[in-house]
């Protein structure tokens, strides 16, 4: 990102040229890895916030894979906190109508938010349930797109991030 900026806009724009064969897009994703080091503390909603365990913990031996992979015992994590507990990225998913910033909280100060400012290019309704932020730390932004034939469609989400000054702790070693 630039020096001084406090964001950056991402966007695709889908164009099938009418003498192109016939295309289908269901799903489309904006899909961010952030570093594990510095981004521990996930915010989803108000009452949806933690910290969170770390990628490694969900990898056997310290991961037990349930019933479908993306759910996972934490029978030995890193941070015992976590012990007994089931990760698990559909726990993290919100209702589009509710879907409009989630993101992680990291060291010194630092934030990464992913904002939704319409949901006019999503389908399926308010009661439509997508996935946001979840352990690795990873940040989606998705949307269930119809697209076929010869369609232009645009899809974008805001990516903000936050920075507070804090040289003192950071010179010190104490970034969270």
């Amino acid at each position: 990102m630039l020096r001084g900026s406090s964001g950056f806009y991402c966007y695709a724009i889908f164009v099938h040229p009418r003498e192109c064969p016939a295309l289908n897009i269901s799903v489309a994703r904006l899909a961010f890895k952030l570093n594990e080091d510095r981004f521990r503390y996930m915010a989803i909603s108000d009452d949806i916030q933690r910290y969170m365990p770390s990628a490694a913990d969900r990898d056997p031996p310290r991961g037990v894979p349930l019933d479908y992979k993306e759910a996972v015992l934490l029978v030995d994590p890193v941070e015992p906190e976590f012990r007994g507990e089931v990760d698990d990225k559909y726990q993290y998913s919100q209702d589009n109508k509710d879907n409009t910033v989630h993101g992680w909280i990291g060291g010194c100060g630092v934030g990464f938010w992913v904002i939704t400012p319409s949901n006019e290019f999503k389908n399926g309704g308010p009661l439509k349930r997508e996935l946001t932020s979840h352990t690795g730390p990873t940040s989606l932004s998705v949307s269930m797109l119809m697209l076929h034939a010869s369609v232009v469609v645009v899809y974008s989400v805001l990516l903000v991030v936050t920075t507070i000054q804090c040289n003192k702790q950071m010179s010190a070693g104490r970034c969270f």
